[in-house]
């Protein structure tokens, strides 16, 4: 049986959010580029000492992940010591309502919260 998660990120939405626009934090990306960046999960390594420090990041990791502020605390933690992480928008798309508008929500949360954070972020569109 396949277990189930809950999201109980209700501390997350508790921010100023929905003043946030979108555009302001997403560019285009060729593909090759975005192949080219590694992993949220890679380590920092010996490959990584000439160039700049920047991995890539799938929302659905961030909802699978991230439930309380000591999970974003300790997220926020490892994200700060990027020169550049790449958010990648990677949820599939639903034909609830009330569910794409919790999804952008959420993804206006991530971003507000790691932008008053100082991680420096890029939203891949």
């Amino acid at each position: 049986m396949k277990k189930t998660h809950y999201i109980y990120q209700k501390f997350l939405l508790n921010c100023d959010y929905e003043k946030l626009n979108l555009s302001d934090y997403s560019i285009r990306l060729k593909s090759e580029k975005l192949d080219s960046i590694k992993k949220w999960d890679v380590q920092y390594n010996i490959f990584d000492c000439d160039v700049p420090y920047e991995r890539k990041l799938n929302l659905s990791y961030l909802d699978e992940h991230i439930d309380t502020e000591e999970d974003w605390h300790n997220f926020v933690i490892k994200a700060k010591e990027l020169d550049k992480l790449y958010i990648i928008d990677d949820r599939p798309s639903v034909g609830n309502q009330i569910l794409q508008d919790y999804q952008e929500a959420t993804k206006k949360a991530y971003i507000y919260r790691m932008n008053i954070d100082d991680v420096k972020i890029v939203l891949c569109a």
